[in-house]
């Protein structure tokens, strides 16, 4: 499998798609240049699509038929999705994202801001055309989930001393909430789906976020910048320190750790360190014992799916899973 969603999965919800980016489209439309500007951006980044298609299995999973319902709250995860990634952009001061210039580095701090509260509060009006509570309930707890994961990311920032506990508290705010929420959302859409299969939906896409953010920090330990496109070692520059690194400095000699934890605390992370760090990870097992937990959080997301109803695509969700682990960028 590749790096991309497998067309094994794409050509059986295509229509569903199809549909999903049309609404973006529409939705986009404003007589405001610098909307429309900021949006031609946005559609020119190689996006994966990843949380729309789980939206759309998931729905397909439990019955449902309405694509235009499947298609719109699809699009309000993306919209979300890309919300945060501007949010995210002017927090970190990041130049770039998937290889391409970042909104606040092309235009300006402010408009970016306005740009992702515009589609936030986009994505909210969309998602009342569902006229449902239950949606507008499950949105808007992850939104909370994942505000606050930013909070304290802020707080945990340059913390050489982060465990894996507070580690997975943060990344199941700033990534899983929302793969979730997908999940929920989509298993929500048919008025057939019971509470217990709505739960099991929720852990599943919990289960694959944690493991989708593990696989997004390895990348800086084992993947080129030209690849995944933005730079190697931005995180640990912003005081992100990430499960690869967590373990290393359990399994490193005191004195070798207590010089990494320094640089850390007192942000002085020049390329020479951060190249003794990256070969510290490697040797020290960091980046196998990530890629070993990813895995865990993958097989326990596909025990999950032996509760959904059998079909096409039950077995489409599982590659989505798999496609977690294997992607590259």
């Amino acid at each position: 499998m590749s790096g991309n969603i497998t067309s094994f999965l794409l050509l059986n919800i295509r229509d569903e798609m199809k549909e999903c980016r049309r609404v973006l489209q529409e939705e986009f439309q404003s007589d405001i240049e610098l909307i429309s500007d900021i949006h031609s951006h946005l559609l020119q980044r190689p996006g994966k699509m990843f949380r729309p298609a789980i939206v759309i299995v998931s729905a397909k999973i439990c019955g449902c038929k309405n694509i235009g319902s499947m298609a719109r709250v699809a699009a309000v995860i993306e919209m979300l999705h890309n919300a945060t990634l501007i949010h995210d952009d002017v927090i970190d001061n990041a130049d770039s994202r998937r290889g391409q210039t970042s909104v606040h580095q092309k235009w300006d701090r402010q408009s970016s801001v306005l740009m992702g509260d515009y589609l936030y509060a986009k994505s909210l009006r969309i998602l009342l055309k569902e006229n449902s509570l239950e949606l507008m309930k499950i949105l808007g707890q992850a939104t909370v989930q994942m505000c606050e994961a930013e909070m304290y990311q802020q707080q945990m920032g340059f913390n050489a001393d982060i465990n894996e506990e507070q580690y997975f508290r943060l990344i199941d705010g700033k990534t899983a909430a929302l793969v979730s929420a997908g999940c929920q959302l989509g298993a929500s859409l048919s008025p057939e789906t019971n509470q217990r299969l709505k739960d099991a939906f929720r852990n599943f896409g919990k289960l694959i976020g944690i493991a989708f953010q593990i696989i997004d920090d390895l990348f800086d330990y084992t993947t080129d910048s030209n690849r995944i496109g933005k730079p190697v070692g931005h995180d640990l520059i912003e005081g992100k320190v990430t499960l690869p690194l967590i373990f290393t400095l359990t399994q490193l000699p005191s004195s070798e750790r207590e010089k990494i934890c320094k640089s850390i605390e007192t942000r002085d992370i020049t390329p020479e360190i951060w190249c003794h760090i990256k070969t510290k990870v490697k040797k020290y097992g960091g980046v196998d014992y990530a890629r070993t937990q990813a895995n865990r959080f993958i097989n326990e997301a596909i025990e999950l799916t032996n509760i959904f109803p059998q079909s096409v695509f039950k077995v489409s969700i599982t590659h989505l899973a798999r496609y977690v682990l294997k992607r590259t960028t």
